[in-house]
């Protein structure tokens, strides 16, 4: 979904599902991930520099994508508990 859609459809997401948001280059779905984690889905997780890095990676298993998703919900976390 568009990240501009993002506010007015998030009501229409499950909160207890995990989410791997995805864009070309990571700087959108780093903000939908943001929004998501702030609205309470705890499962939302941005995959690292989007799909170009997909791409150049390649990743081919579910672990690989969880991989680079994970640091960027590692980085959302160290951000707001220093207080961005």
């Amino acid at each position: 979904m568009p990240l501009q859609k993002l506010p007015e459809r998030a009501g229409q997401l499950k909160r207890d599902k995990p989410y791997a948001v995805i864009c070309e280059s990571g700087s959108r779905s780093c903000s939908a991930t943001d929004f998501l984690l702030g609205q309470g889905f705890e499962g939302a997780v941005s995959v690292k520099g989007g799909t170009s890095a997909w791409a150049r990676t390649k990743p081919t298993s579910r672990e690989g994508v969880i991989a680079m998703a994970d640091q960027r919900r590692l980085d959302w976390d160290e951000r707001h508990k220093a207080g961005f």
